[in-house]
């Protein structure tokens, strides 16, 4: 199996050198790649296919922050086919085009830890044949949000608690399009509180939704702080 390396930059020298190399190239971020190696050896499962670990290890230095640089090992496991397993075994232009294409996922793959990517979800919101919430939704799925939710807001007060409940669940959903995360996981809390006794599936699913609130709160605060640091950069 091949095996790739760069050599060391870390020494005493190391900060000077990258601050001559935010100077040349003016960079914000300056990314090394320290270690790149695939395991010697494939392993195969029963499944048919053929597993090795690629083990890499990265430096990343900001733009006035050359004394603390970040280090990122990269462990990831590549998958093969039979097929190509045997042009892997004969060593030829084939195994190498295989390895640079694994090379470039890996390279990839850690490009999306760097840079901020948005990836599609799912979301789940509850139907109900009460006519407002019928209108409601119809606005929903139309991306329609702020006329969803006024219709949602006013059922929440609905005296059937199955639809209050909904109602606020599905308010929950309105505000995390519009970016309200505190007032999202504030509509959970309500639903949950509505349905107090024998549904705890609901309960799951209030709980479920204010946990991938909190990380994606917690997410974009991360994200808004990077960028205000990037100007604050570029500014000086």
């Amino acid at each position: 199996m091949p095996q790739f390396g760069t050599e060391n930059l870390h020494s005493e020298k190391t900060g000077v050198f990258h601050v001559r190399l935010f100077k040349s190239t003016k960079a914000d971020a300056l990314v090394f790649l320290d270690l790149f190696q695939f395991e010697n050896g494939l392993s195969s499962y029963f499944d048919g296919t053929f597993r090795t670990r690629a083990v890499l290890s990265w430096t990343i230095t900001f733009r006035g922050n050359t004394s603390s640089p970040t280090i990122y090992n990269q462990i990831d496991t590549l998958f093969f086919s039979k097929s190509q397993f045997k042009y892997i075994q004969q060593k030829n232009q084939q195994s190498q085009k295989i390895y640079r294409n694994a090379s470039k996922f890996l390279g990839k793959s850690f490009g999306t830890k760097l840079i901020p990517s948005w990836v599609p979800v799912d979301r789940m919101y509850y139907h109900s044949k009460n006519p407002e919430m019928i209108h409601a939704e119809k606005f929903a799925k139309n991306h329609v949000w702020l006329k969803a939710g006024e219709i949602w807001n006013k059922q929440t007060k609905n005296k059937n608690q199955k639809i209050a409940a909904k109602a606020c669940y599905n308010m929950a959903l309105a505000c995390e399009m519009e970016g309200k995360y505190d007032l999202a996981i504030y509509w959970l809390t309500e639903s949950n509180n509505i349905l107090t006794k024998n549904n705890f599936q609901h309960r799951a699913y209030c709980q479920q939704y204010i946990r991938i609130l909190t990380l994606r709160k917690d997410e974009i605060e991360m994200l808004e702080k990077l960028m205000r640091n990037k100007e604050k950069l570029s500014n000086s």
